[in-house]
Order: structure tokens, then C-alpha cells, then sequence
């Protein structure tokens, strides 16, 4: 699917189909399926480029696990993913003399160009992996900051207009090394309720995000913004604020068709079948016909969907609920 064909999805331009971004899959999942997942991802290939943002080509970590913000990360036994262990902000006292990381360096970039030299023509994400939230949360701590933001609120500001010039002079780069759009990775909302009370996160980070979504619109780069959980009590702000697409609207956590009456339309939505639930357990049929709901609950004729899965496609994931996806999504028959 070519640029413009994704750009109509997201402008309500009548797009020929529904885009399909496949990239998130697990390495494990990969050595299970082996090529009979790389056939799947030929016929249904990823409607997007995501190119690494990369550290410093001459930057290493002091420790196992650091990156280059001070964070130090520790996998967890049974678990996928990873957490933050030691966090360079515990200390309010360090905020003063902390070094944020440069983002402006072109050495950054150089998967991009790596990317830029395929002769395709894919819509690009540049990705700010830390949103204003979760790079907070990262560098102070998780009930720390949420104790900050009622505690020390001219503290959390301050730390909140240093990630926010970060993510400007970032998003600035991105545009200077051509990608088409600005792709923010936050996370705000548990299973039930936002994480932080609703006006609370109005006063503190709408204004902020405003911001972000300005500079990019400025330079002609639509935002498409990512948090998991309960995000209802703040869709209709981050409409407000101009947002173009929202990923991830979990079916476990919100109420679909209630946001598909009031939104359906007014933004871009982007999801798939619940990967806790459905995808994980149903049958194939059953995946197909939830995402062609989810497709037609919050999708328009005109466009406005964009087909994903709710996270990383990991090895527990049926290979038949993947091919349903897909199958879905791209308006073919099961």
C-alpha cells in the first residue's frame, strides 16, 4: 500500500483498503512459525516503515542493562518484557544537573537512511518511544512520580518541560530525515481508570501534548499516539487537541461501541482483537469476525482505521488468529 493510499486512511480519503501495520511480532514467534509466518507477512505485507531511532554510535552503558538516559533495565523471570530497576531521577536534587541525552545527532538516524536507500514507497513512522508520561515515570519511578504529581507539582513541571524539549527537537529531526509521520509511545491507563485522575492530566499534560501535536502538524506530520489501557475519559481531549490516530483502543479495557458512536469519524482508530482474550484463545473464525466489527464500529467508508494488533504478536498467538487478522483487515474471505 503505497503513502498516499495510508494517508487517505488517516484524512477520511477514501483509501482503496484498510492499511495493515505487522511489524510488532516477537523474535520467538518468528522461530515457532518459522517460514511459514514469513509467507504469511509476503501476502500481507506491513503497510509502514518504523526505523530505529539509535543511541551514539560512540555511547556504552556503565552496566548491564542501562540505556542511555541512566535508566537500568532487568528482565523479569517468566515474563515478557522488561522493567526500569534503577531510575537517574530518584533523587529530586539530580534534576538541576541531570544531562538529557542529545536527540539531535545525525548518527541517530542512520536506520533510517538504511531504510530510505530500499527503492519502496511505505509510509515512515518516527518513533518518540518516551511520551511525556512514561519517560517521567521511567526516569523518577513509578509510585514516586505518581505521588509527584500531587506532591511536587513545580517539580513534575519542570521535569515534564525537559522531556517535552527533548521530544520538540526530536520530532524536528524526524522531519528533517523525511519521515511522514510522528509516532509517540506512552501509557496512561490501567485495565479500568486512567493511571492519573482525568483533570489532573489535563492541567498538566494536555497542554503539552497540544504542543507536541502543533509542532508537528507545523511541519506537516500527522501524530499517531499509542498508550494501552482505559483511555476514554481522555479521547474526546486528545480529539480537541488536534490527535490524528489513536493506537491502542484495548476491547477489554473500553467500550467500543459506545466510543465508535461518539468518535467514529472524527479520528483515526487503530486496534485489533483483545491479545489477551479473543486473539489469544478464539478460534480463527471468531478473530475474523471480531476485526471486521471492530473495522466497521470504528472505521468509516471514507476511512479512518488502521489495522494492528493490540501489542507485540507473541509465540502463544494461534498462526491461524494471525492469518485471520490479516485476512480481515485486508477485506478477504476467511
Amino acid at each position: 500500500m503505497t503513502k498516499a493510499e495510508v494517508r487517505k486512511a488517516i484524512e477520511f480519503k477514501r483509501p482503496s483498503e484498510v492499511p495493515l501495520k505487522t511489524e510488532d511480532i516477537a523474535p520467538g514467534t518468528f522461530e515457532k512459525y518459522g517460514d511459514k509466518l514469513w509467507q504469511l507477512l509476503r501476502l500481507y505485507p506491513n503497510d509502514f516503515v518504523v526505523p530505529s531511532y539509535e543511541p551514539p554510535i560512540a555511547w556504552t552503558p556503565t552496566r548491564p542493562g542501562e540505556d542511555e538516559w541512566g535508566c537500568v533495565w532487568e528482565h523479569i523471570d517468566g515474563q515478557t518484557g522488561a522493567q526500569v530497576k534503577v531510575h537517574p531521577l530518584s533523587n529530586w536534587d539530580q534534576l538541576e544537573s541531570y544531562k538529557f541525552p542529545d536527540p539531535t545527532l545525525d548518527e541517530r538516524f542512520r536506520g533510517l537512511r538504511n531504510c530510505l536507500r530500499v527503492p519502496v514507497d511505505l509510509y515512515t513512522l518516527g518513533s518518540v518511544a518516551g511520551g511525556l508520561f512514561i519517560q517521567s515515570v521511567y526516569l523518577r519511578g513509578f509510585e514516586r512520580f505518581l505521588e509527584d504529581l500531587y506532591l511536587e507539582r513545580d517539580r513534575v513541571e519542570a521535569l515534564l518541560d525537559r522531556v517535552m524539549e527533548y521530544d520538540l527537537a526530536l520530532i524536528d529531526k524526524w522531519r528533517e530525515n523525511l519521515a511522514d509521520c510522528i509516532f509517540i509511545l506512552d501509557d496512561i491507563g490501567s485495565s479500568r481508570a486512567l493511571l492519573i485522575n482525568p483533570q489532573l492530566w489535563r492541567e498538566l499534560f494536555k497542554p503539552r501534548y497540544a504542543g507536541l501535536i502543533d509542532r508537528a502538524h507545523r511541519l506537516g506530520m500527522p501524530v499517531w499516539y499509542h498508550t494501552c489501557g482505559h483511555v476514554e475519559p481522555i479521547l474526546g481531549d486528545l480529539i480537541d487537541i488536534g490527535l490524528d490516530i489513536i493506537h491502542n483502543v484495548q476491547l477489554s479495557c473500553n467500550d467500543i461501541s459506545k466510543i465508535g458512536s461518539e468518535y467514529r469519524g472524527k479520528i483515526c482508530f487503530s486496534t485489533g482483537p483483545d491479545e489477551l482474550g479473543l486473539f489469544k484463545t478464539g478460534s480463527a473464525r471468531e478473530v475474523y469476525d471480531n476485526m471486521c466489527w471492530i473495522i466497521d464500529t470504528l472505521g468509516t467508508d471514507d476511512g479512518g482505521f488502521i489495522a494492528a494488533n493490540e501489542g507485540t504478536i507473541f509465540p502463544d498467538i494461534p498462526f491461524d488468529n494471525m492469518d485471520a487478522l490479516f485476512r480481515a483487515a485486508k477485506g478477504r474471505g476467511l
